[in-house]
């Protein structure tokens, strides 16, 4: 039951951030008048911190772990997931002619989930990968 809780906060975050970014991309170049790609960078940086300090407090309720380090892999993994994201859509629209948004779809659920697992098990683990006690 604890794992369904941990999916639902996690959605939540991640789709408050989503929010979040628009609005960071709207304001910067609106109010500051930031050139769209200086908005969208600054925007996304924010939000990584935002998903971040989310992820970290609320869907795992960590309190403990080094915040450096943690940063650090979860930004590791943020960029990864960029990397697989583009890559598995190209393969499910070009080998598997999947309509591109459907594939984006797919492509996003299956690579939030795996994300998530690498965040429960690795980054936000408070035992070992099979339950045990960390050493």
């Amino acid at each position: 039951m604890q794992l369904l809780y941990q999916l639902l906060r996690s959605a939540a975050v991640g789709l408050t951030g989503t929010a979040l970014n628009l609005f960071l991309l709207y304001a910067g170049k609106t109010f500051l008048s930031l050139h769209y790609l200086t908005a969208a960078t600054l925007a996304n940086i924010l939000t990584l911190i935002f998903i971040f300090l989310g992820d970290k407090y609320y869907t795992f309720r960590q309190s403990s772990g080094n915040i450096h380090t943690q940063f650090f892999q979860y930004a590791t993994l943020y960029v990864v997931r960029l990397v697989a994201s583009v890559f598995l859509l190209a393969l499910v629209v070009e080998v598997f002619a999947f309509h591109y948004l459907i594939a984006q779809a797919l492509v996003i659920t299956v690579i939030s989930f795996a994300a998530f697992l690498v965040l429960k098990f690795w980054i936000f683990h408070s035992h070992g990968w099979f339950g045990g006690r960390k050493r």
